[in-house]
């Protein structure tokens, strides 16, 4: 599944890891799926 920074989903963070670099999110979102956002840190 693709998602763009305009689409909206509702779920709940289960997990952040922060790196050096990035930070990785772990959402689950209704009905069990999991998505990861990767987000680059300035």
């Amino acid at each position: 599944m693709k998602i763009s920074a305009g689409k909206e989903v509702k779920g709940t963070v289960d997990e952040v890891v922060h790196g050096s670099v990035n930070s990785e999110v772990f959402i689950e979102l209704p009905g069990g799926t999991e998505i990861i956002s990767i987000i680059t840190k300035t």
